[in-house]
């Protein structure tokens, strides 16, 4: 939402609580399909994988360096974004 907002200065209020709203309902479709998944947290694979793809998302929307930890290898990698000037 600071993404959108950041890229759409100025809007009138409800086209910000037409997004937010739109974001919500993905919130909650992605939460049904990670309960799905991962049986709730009980099937250890399935939560490791959801757990590497909420990290790339939240990866695609912070700027800075990031260490991120790959779930699956353990690997850690520093992780760089570029920043728009």
């Amino acid at each position: 939402m600071n993404h959108f907002i950041q890229e759409n200065p100025g809007q009138e209020l409800w086209r910000y609580e037409s997004k937010l709203s739109r974001l919500k309902k993905e919130l909650r479709k992605m939460q049904k399909q990670y309960d799905h998944d991962s049986d709730h947290s009980l099937n250890q694979d399935m939560q490791a994988w959801w757990e590497y793809r909420i990290d790339s998302l939240l990866m695609a929307y912070k700027d800075g360096k990031l260490l991120f930890t790959d779930y699956l290898s353990g690997a850690k990698l520093l992780y760089l974004i570029e920043q728009k000037i």
